[in-house]
């Protein structure tokens, strides 16, 4: 039951500590520390990274399935179909940024 409170709170972008305080601003400007408890989210420089590297995993996983569902249901290009499979992996990444971001920072404090 933990596990499923902590996700809910990962998805809204709420303190993992208290579950209380805010972790954005607004979107893709993140608060340093919770403003209710004080918990510091990410508490070294190099923790950016985190998030990071599971939107690109997450956004290659989209970029898999994307091509192959182009692939299976029209007929483009193959250079085309490198630059739709381009476009959907970026979208895909600016977009999920902030949520895998936020669920970095619950699994240092988890773990």
């Amino acid at each position: 039951m933990d596990f499923i409170r902590y996700m809910l709170r990962a998805f809204t972008f709420r303190c993992p500590h208290c579950g209380e305080g805010r972790m954005q601003r607004r979107p893709y400007v993140f608060n340093h520390d919770c403003d209710r408890c004080g918990y510091r989210f990410l508490p070294d420089d190099g923790d950016f990274w985190g998030g990071v590297v599971i939107a690109y995993t997450c956004g290659g996983i989209i970029g898999f399935i994307g091509v192959g569902l182009l692939v299976a249901f029209t007929a483009l290009s193959v250079a085309n179909l490198v630059y739709a499979t381009a476009a959907i992996v970026v979208a895909s990444i600016f977009l999920l940024f902030p949520l895998c971001k936020s669920l970095y920072a619950y699994l240092m404090f988890r773990f």
